[in-house]
């Protein structure tokens, strides 16, 4: 079969950064089949949310084009604006107005995971929308996107001629991020004991997520 597409837009905040300091996934999904693509954008303020979006959906267009020409299949993701990761209402409008500008199948709108996200992630998916969680640090954050995914679908599913089988999700757990701040308070305790400890977080948090990933 073909091929998962990984499509990145990098972040930023919509004015920092390039397409270039996202190409390292490349060198670990790309041997294990998956093909991965990272998009410039150009970055405000010297160009618009219009325009940006503009540009993701030319973007995603492009790749759907294309795809099978590179023996590909799979979604893209593009944020919401990050400055509303504790503004819920706004973050649903936000959410709803991407997914109409980019009006794109393969399209999934980063929601930041926050708890004023989980309302929005929960109505996106009972809307049939298709969502990236974004910004999860924790086991008990985690169990709360899968509570507000799965009762979005049972949402879903209570609607005429629903069909929740068509709504794609992507819960993003940041491990490598709780990895490095244990990291350095370990380094910073010394010892023996610290030292064995080190690198050891992220593996162990990854266990545990999948762990409840299964039970659910």
């Amino acid at each position: 079969g073909p091929s998962p597409i990984m499509v990145f837009f990098h972040g930023g905040a919509w004015k920092g950064s390039n397409k270039e300091c996202r190409a390292f996934p490349a060198l670990t999904v790309c041997p294990r089949g998956a093909i991965w693509i990272s998009v410039e954008y150009p970055l405000a303020p010297d160009a618009c949310l219009e325009t940006q979006t503009e540009s993701a959906q030319q973007a995603i267009a492009w790749i759907a084009q294309n795809a099978q020409s590179f023996g590909g299949d799979g979604f893209v993701s593009v944020e919401v604006d990050p400055g509303l990761a504790h503004d819920g209402a706004g973050t649903e409008v936000a959410a709803r107005e991407l997914r109409l500008r980019v009006a794109r199948p393969h399209l999934m709108v980063k929601i930041p995971g926050t708890e004023a996200g989980l309302p929005a992630i929960r109505q996106m998916i009972a809307e049939g929308r298709n969502v990236n969680v974004t910004l999860i640090f924790s086991l008990e954050r985690y169990a709360e996107v899968i509570e507000a995914y799965l009762s979005g679908l049972e949402d879903q599913a209570r609607s005429p001629g629903a069909n929740i089988a068509s709504v794609n999700s992507v819960a993003s757990f940041f491990i490598s991020r709780v990895d490095s701040e244990v990291d350095a308070r370990l380094s910073s305790t010394g010892g023996d004991m610290a030292g064995r400890l080190v690198g050891k977080a992220a593996i162990a948090q990854a266990h545990l997520a999948y762990e409840l990933f299964v039970s659910k």
